[in-house]
C-alpha cells in the first residue's frame, strides 16, 4: 500500500511539471497572447447601451454621433431641424384636397368623421417629442434614418385640426386617460378604441424597427466575436502542439546525436514529418475548439451587452467575461456530457480545475494593466511593456493554475474517497492477477518436473538392467545411480517448495476475497 501511495505521489509530481509547461504555453498562446493581438476590447463592450451612452461610453464614432442630440431638451428648433419632414406629408395632403374638391369625403384616421379642406392635420401618432426622449432610438439610428422612420406613413394619421391641436406633444394614452380631453373632443367608445388601435400599430412599427436594428448589431458583433474566438482557440491549440512537438524533437535529437551533412538533413526531414503528422491528428480537436470558442464568443458578447444595460464594464472586464465564459462552458459540458470512459469523480475534478484556471486567468487579466505600468516605469524595458506584461502575466497565471491543479489532485487523492480507493483496489487486483499467472506457471513447471522424475526413474531401471548385464561396469553404474538419486531428491525438494508456494498463493487469494467482500459490505 505504501509503495502504491509513493508511486501515486511521483505520478502527481510528474503531472505538475508537465502541466506547468502546458499551462504557461496555453496562457501565452491564449488570453495573454493571441487575445491581445486579435481582440480590440472596448470599455462597455461592442454594442451600444443607453447606460453607457449617458456616461459617454460608445463602441464607435457612429453611435457617438447618433447620440449627439439625445440629451438636448426638445423644442421647436430641434423638431424642425432634426425630426420633422413636411415633404413626407405633402403628397397625402394634396391627394386629400383633390378628393374634397371632387366632392368626395375624406375621413379622419382617428374618428372616421368627415373632414373639411384646410382643417386636415398630419399627426405623428407617436409624437416627435416622445421619439426624441427615447435615447435608445437615438443610439440605433442616424438622424436621416430616424427622420425616415418617424415620418413614415405607419406613424402618421390624418385627423381633424382641433383634435391634433388638443393632443399636442402628448401621447394618445395620456390624452385618452384625461376625461376633459375625451369630453372636449366628444369621442365615442368606438372612436377611442380606433385611436388605441392606430396608436398600438404605430408603436409596434417603431419598436419593431428599433429591435430589428438591435438584433442586427448583436448578430453582427456576436458573429465577429464568435469567429475570432473560434480562430483563436484553433490557433492556440495548433501553436501549443507545435511548440510541444518542437521541444520534444529537439531534445530527442540532442539526446541521440546525429552526424552533420546528409544525415542531419534526413533527420530534420523525418522529424518535420512527425511534427506535421502530430498536428494533423489534432485537427478533430481543433474543430471542436472552433465550435466551443465560437459559441462562447457569441454568448460573451450577448452577456456583456446585458450587463452594460445596467453597469458599464471596463475593457479588461469584457476580456474576463469572454475568457471566463469559455472555461465555464467547457466545465459545464464536462459535467453534463462526461466521456464514457471517465468516471464522475474524474470529470468533477477536471471541471474544478477549469473553473479555478478561469479564476486565476481573470485575476491575471485584472492586474495586467498594473504590470504594464510597472514595466513602463523601468528604463529601456518600458519600450517593450506591451509585449512583456502579457507574457509575464501568462507565465504567472500558468504556473499558478498548474499548482492549484496539483493541489486539487492531492486533495482528491487524500479525501476524495472512492476515487483513491478504486485506484488502490485496481492495483491490488492487478497484483492478484499477476500472482495467479505466476501460480499457473508454477503448475506448468510442476508438470514438467513430474515428467522429468518419470524419465529419471525409467533411466534408473535401464541402468539397473545394464548393471546386471555388465557387472564389470558396476562401480560406474552405481555412481550414475547415485547422481540420479541425488537429482530425484533435489527435484522432490523443488516440488515441496512449489507446493508451499501454491499454498501461500491460495492463502493470499482467500485473504483478497475476504477484503473484497468487506469492501462491498462497507459500500
Amino acid at each position: 500500500m505504501n509503495q502504491l501511495t509513493q508511486t501515486l505521489e511521483k505520478q502527481r509530481l510528474q503531472e505538475l511539471f508537465d502541466n506547468c509547461q502546458q499551462q504557461v504555453l496555453s496562457q501565452i498562446m491564449g488570453p495573454f497572447g493571441l487575445s491581445t493581438a486579435m481582440f480590440e476590447d472596448k470599455n462597455g463592450g461592442n454594442v451600444a447601451t443607453v447606460h453607457n451612452a449617458n456616461q459617454s461610453i460608445f463602441p464607435d464614432a457612429m453611435h457617438e454621433k447618433n447620440f449627439a442630440i439625445a440629451n438636448i431638451n426638445y423644442n421647436q428648433e430641434i423638431r424642425q431641424k432634426h425630426w420633422d419632414d413636411t415633404s413626407a406629408r405633402w403628397s397625402r395632403h394634396k391627394a386629400n384636397n383633390q378628393k374634397i374638391d371632387a366632392g368626395q369625403e375624406v375621413l379622419s384616421d382617428a374618428t372616421k368623421r368627415p373632414m373639411v379642406k384646410g382643417d386636415i392635420h398630419g399627426d405623428h401618432v407617436v409624437s416627435l417629442k416622445e421619439n426624441h426622449d427615447n435615447k435608445s432610438f437615438h443610439l440605433r439610428f442616424s438622424e436621416e434614418e430616424r427622420k425616415a422612420i418617424v415620418n413614415n406613413e405607419k406613424n402618421m394619421a390624418y385627423i381633424e385640426g382641433k383634435l391634433n391641436m388638443s393632443k399636442g406633444k402628448k401621447s394618445w394614452d395620456e390624452c385618452l386617460s384625461d376625461p376633459e380631453f375625451v369630453k372636449a373632443n366628444n369621442l365615442s367608445r368606438d372612436e377611442i378604441e380606433n385611436i388605441k388601435k392606430i396608436d398600438k400599430e404605430a408603436r409596434d412599427y417603431l419598436k419593431g424597427a428599433e429591435n430589428k436594428r438591435l438584433a442586427s448589431e448583436l448578430l453582427s458583433t456576436g458573429t465577429k466575436e464568435a469567429a475570432m474566438m473560434g480562430v483563436r482557440q484553433a490557433l492556440g491549440m495548433l501553436l501549443t502542439e507545435l511548440v510541444n512537438q518542437l521541444f520534444n524533437e529537439i531534445k530527442d535529437l540532442y539526446r541521440e546525436g546525429v552526424d552533420s551533412g546528409k544525415a542531419l538533413l534526413q533527420q530534420l526531414k523525418f522529424r518535420s514529418k512527425k511534427i506535421i503528422d502530430a498536428l494533423l491528428k489534432k485537427l478533430p480537436d481543433v474543430l471542436n475548439q472552433v465550435f466551443e470558442g465560437g459559441l462562447s464568443g457569441f454568448a460573451s458578447n450577448l452577456i456583456t451587452f446585458l450587463i452594460n444595460t445596467f453597469i458599464s464594464t471596463a475593457k479588461n472586464v469584457v476580456k474576463i467575461i469572454r475568457e471566463g465564459l469559455l472555461s465555464l462552458f467547457k466545465a459545464v459540458k464536462m459535467i453534463l456530457f462526461p466521456k464514457s470512459n471517465v468516471n464522475k469523480q474524474e470529470n468533477l475534478k477536471a471541471a474544478l480545475k477549469l473553473i479555478t484556471t478561469a479564476v486565476f486567468t481573470s485575476i491575471g487579466i485584472f492586474f495586467e494593466e498594473s504590470f504594464k505600468a510597472f514595466f513602463v516605469a523601468i528604463p529601456v524595458v518600458g519600450v517593450f511593456a506591451d509585449t512583456l506584461a502579457p507574457v509575464f502575466m501568462g507565465i504567472l497565471v500558468g504556473i499558478s493554475s498548474a499548482l492549484i491543479a496539483y493541489a486539487i489532485d492531492r486533495l482528491f487523492d487524500k479525501y476524495g474517497g472512492p476515487s483513491f480507493d478504486e485506484k488502490m483496489l485496481d492495483e491490488i487486483i492487478d497484483n492478484s492477477n499477476l500472482q495467479n499467472k505466476f501460480a499457473d506457471d508454477l503448475f506448468e513447471q510442476l508438470d514438467f518436473s513430474m515428467m522429468a522424475i518419470e524419465n529419471y526413474q525409467y533411466s534408473i531401471r535401464i541402468n539397473q538392467d545394464i548393471a546386471e548385464q555388465f557387472a564389470g561396469a558396476l562401480a560406474s553404474n552405481d555412481y550414475t545411480i547415485y547422481l540420479l538419486e541425488h537429482d530425484v531428491i533435489s527435484t522432490k525438494q523443488q516440488i515441496k517448495k512449489t507446493i508451499d508456494a501454491i499454498k501461500c498463493e491460495e492463502d493470499f487469494i482467500a485473504n483478497l476475497d475476504s477484503f473484497l467482500i468487506t469492501q462491498e459490505k462497507g459500500n
